[in-house]
This record gives C-alpha cells, sequence and structure tokens, in this order.
C-alpha cells in the first residue's frame, strides 16, 4: 500500500480498513483460535520500493495472500507476485488486476486474466449504465471529462467520455498535468460551453482544486462525478459550497454510512474503536469487505491458495464474480450504486435509492489498456 507518497496519504484508507479488521478478529478470537497477523510495507509510490515491498512481505514474512492492496506503482510487484503465484486481492489502480490469474479486482471483472495482456487481449470492457443514470435521472446532456496525463488515469478518462457519448453526451476531455494541475482555463471553458455535468479520473487533491477553480468562477454543475478515491470524510470537511453537495460517486458497494446493512455498522464500530481520530474513507470499508471474504475462505477446514477465487458480498458489494466474460456481447446487464454528499443527510447517501441498481441492457464498448499492468 502508498501511505505517502507524491499524492500524500491518498491509498492510505485500504490499510487502515486492514488494521481495523484484523484488530476486531483478534479481539473477537482469531481464525479457528489463531490470532491475525498482519503485515504492511509502504511503497511510497514508488515501483522499485514496491518490488522490494512484495519480495519483503513474501519471502521473509511468508504471507498467505496480498490483500486490500492499494498504489499505483503496483507495477513494479506485479510480474514478481505472479510468478510467485501469491493471490492478490486489491484495488485496480493499475491493469495487474485485469492480466494476471492470481490477481483479483475489488470489482471484479470478466477478463480471461491469462498472464500475456491486459482485458481481452490489451482491450478492456465497460458498460454505460452509470451515465444513462445520469441523464435520464439530472436531465443532463453537455460533459466534461478530467483525467491525468498518465497512463492509469488517461485510460479511465477515455473510457467514461466513450461511455457517454454512446449515451448521448456531448463530452469535452481535459488533460490535467499530473505534477502541477491547474484547471482556470478548463474552468472558463466549460462555462463558456454550458457543461452540466463533471467525470473525473483524479485524486481528491486534484478534484478540491478544481473546485476551488469553479467557485472563483461562481461556475457550478448538476453533477461532479468523481470515483472511489475521493469517497470519504474528506468532502464534508474540504470541499467548497459550489461542488460539495453535488458530489457524486459510482460505485458496486454501499457506502460507509449505510449503517443499516449489519456488516457496515460492524466496520464503523471497529473503525471507529481501532482507528481512532482518522477519517473514514469508501476503500477502508472495501478493504475490510475484501479481508471478510478471505477469513471465510481461509475458516473451511483445508484452505489453500487456489481455492480463493470466489465471493458473494455480504449485503455490500453487487456480488464479485471473476469468471470469463463476453466480450462480443454488444448489451449487458450493468448493477452498481451510485452514493450522493449531502450536508442536510449529514453526509452519504444513496442516489439510487434501491440496491444495486441495474440496467439489463446497458451498452458494451471497449477501450484500449494504455498499460500493461507491469
Amino acid at each position: 500500500v502508498a501511505e505517502n507518497g507524491v499524492l500524500g496519504d491518498a491509498f492510505a484508507p485500504a490499510a487502515r480498513g486492514m488494521r481495523a479488521w484484523a484488530a476486531a478478529v483478534n479481539a473477537s478470537g482469531g481464525i479457528r483460535g489463531r490470532k491475525v497477523i498482519l503485515k504492511t510495507c509502504d511503497d511510497r509510490e514508488d515501483r522499485n520500493r514496491d518490488l522490494q515491498c512484495a519480495q519483503q512481505l513474501v519471502e521473509r514474512d511468508k504471507v498467505f495472500a496480498l490483500v486490500g492492496v492499494n498504489t499505483r506503482s503496483f507495477g513494479g510487484a506485479a510480474q514478481y507476485l505472479a510468478d510467485k503465484q501469491v493471490p492478490v486481492i486489491g484495488i485496480p489502480i493499475t491493469n495487474s488486476y485485469y492480466r494476471y490469474p492470481t490477481f483479483f479486482s475489488s470489482y471484479a471483472n470478466g477478463y480471461p486474466r491469462d498472464g500475456k495482456k491486459a482485458g481481452f487481449d490489451g482491450t478492456l470492457t465497460s458498460a454505460s449504465g452509470i451515465y444513462r443514470w445520469f441523464k435520464q435521472n439530472l436531465n443532463t446532456t453537455k460533459a466534461a471529462v478530467f483525467a491525468y496525463d498518465i497512463d492509469e488515469s488517461k485510460q479511465a478518462g477515455n473510457a467514461f467520455a466513450k461511455g457517454m457519448e454512446l449515451e448521448g453526451f456531448q463530452v469535452t476531455q481535459y488533460a490535467v498535468s499530473f505534477a502541477a494541475p491547474s484547471f482556470d482555463q478548463a474552468v472558463a471553458d466549460m462555462q463558456r460551453q454550458g457543461t452540466e455535468i463533471i467525470v473525473d479520473a483524479m485524486d481528491d487533491g486534484a478534484n478540491r482544486k478544481l473546485c476551488d477553480a469553479m467557485e472563483r468562477r461562481k461556475f457550478s454543475v448538476k453533477a461532479k462525478v468523481s470515483t472511489i478515491v475521493s469517497m470519504g470524510d474528506a468532502v464534508g470537511n474540504n470541499y467548497n459550497d459550489t461542488c460539495r453537495n453535488f458530489v457524486y460517486i459510482p460505485g458496486q458497494t454501499l457506502n460507509y454510512q449505510a449503517t443499516s446493512v449489519p456488516e457496515i455498522a460492524k466496520f464503523r464500530q471497529a473503525y471507529k474503536r481501532y482507528q481512532p481520530n482518522l477519517p473514514v474513507h469508501q476503500w477502508a470499508l472495501e478493504t475490510w469487505m475484501l479481508a471478510t471474504m478471505v477469513k471465510e475462505y481461509v475458516d473451511t477446514p483445508s484452505p489453500t491458495r487456489a481455492g480463493l477465487v470466489k465471493y458473494k458480498g455480504n449485503g455490500i458489494d453487487v456480488g464479485l464474480n471473476w469468471g470469463r466474460g463476453d466480450r462480443s456481447a454488444t448489451k449487458v446487464e450493468d448493477c452498481f450504486t451510485i452514493s450522493r454528499w449531502q450536508d442536510s443527510e449529514g453526509g452519504w447517501t444513496n442516489a439510487t435509492n434501491k440496491f444495486p441498481f441495474c440496467y439489463p441492457d446497458a451498452i458494451q464498448y471497449s477501450a484500449p489498456a494504455l498499460e500493461q499492468g507491469n
């Protein structure tokens, strides 16, 4: 996990969720009476350091699996871990989760993962349901998509833009310097065009800068749509009035404030006790969910690395399935949830009302993988 680095502690919530989970499990007796020993290593967003972390965890610490991995530098260790056949279950910041057979994305996928190329022979598939929901429910047609000028962000931005265009949006894409993000010119351009919805593939810090630029020009939109990286308490604490109540986050897991779900309530209680004074974030919940999956499997009579392959949810996730998908299908069922920050509700709410929300006939489309996960 990258707990420090160029983007600060953006990826750290994953490790915090794992620590809360391990402490809670051990407080209740461990797994089959044995204490869970959680080993972590901070790669500081450095590929060389990432490989060193992997070698340390595998060769010295003898870990059973890597769970809750969350770093944009994971390409440094991916081939090594694949060669060692170590199960890796984590947040898919890089395309390694779409390439290697022992790698499992927290959001699942239907790729062959034969180790040769990411996705289907270097092509990634997506579905358009999320963009259809915004068009139908917010009556939006003019969109802007922001992405950094680095491959993993650019790839996501291209996919977002293509999906929106297929659902009838007019889309303008903006490339943002990773080294020095600036937004005033783009905001002025959006204001002239009458942009109604913004979608991005950037970190939380860049989103705050974008919102600040919007506030300076007194420009607002119907929806500011980001990714899970921005889904934390920081939205309520750090975002200005121009953006805050219009921040939407699509995903596949219920948000961490849905405490009517027993497993989420359990997570919140443990997080408050074992990670006190740290902000809550969706990635912490999602790694808790992944660790719970591993616990359920390890708690079987004869757990093996090869058998750790399938999970159905606990009411938090739409359901994970890493089985082979049909790349030739033009229409697919697309299930998701969309959360929205609302001050009046005390934080994150479920904008899609039902869980999961599904379109049976979303458009499936393809875009090239811009990096191969190594």
